[in-house]
């Protein structure tokens, strides 16, 4: 008898083989049967809310702190990027190479309405060395600025 292993290498090595036809009768069955189509949504329903109750829990839309006794509108690095139009994983850069200063809030990552103006000065300033520069000499001196 075989071992759970050896079955799942079988098994692997067979979908290998045969992934075209198997994904090519899948999508045919998907577009001609209405009963498949809404069982494999459903599956695809379930897995993705088991996937959300997994995640952090993160910060309210628009959630405002307290810096220094005056409450400070906060956005998350998704709101961000949404509001610069860039990319998270752009922004996500510009904080690994050191583009942009630490935020004041870490857990989890928060920018205040002065922070995303400023970024904004880094984004416009574009590929032109000079400018980019420029601004973000302004975004180190004015960061923790509310």
């Amino acid at each position: 008898m075989k071992s759970r292993e050896e079955r799942n290498e079988q098994a692997r090595r067979w979908y290998c083989k045969n992934r075209e036809k198997v994904r090519a009768r899948h999508r045919e069955r998907i577009e001609s049967e209405p009963e498949y189509r809404d069982r494999k949504r459903e599956i695809q329903r379930r897995a993705y809310a088991k996937r959300m109750a997994s995640r952090p829990p993160t910060a309210p839309k628009n959630a405002s702190r307290e810096i220094n006794g005056v409450n400070v509108q906060t956005f998350t690095v998704r709101e961000t990027a949404r509001l610069l139009d860039i990319g998270e994983s752009t922004l996500n850069c510009w904080m690994m190479r050191g583009n942009i200063p630490e935020p004041l809030f870490t857990e989890p990552i928060l920018f205040t309405r002065t922070q995303l103006y400023l970024m904004r000065k880094l984004k416009m300033a574009g590929l032109n060395r000079k400018a980019r520069k420029k601004a973000k000499k302004a975004i180190f001196k004015d960061w923790n600025w509310h």
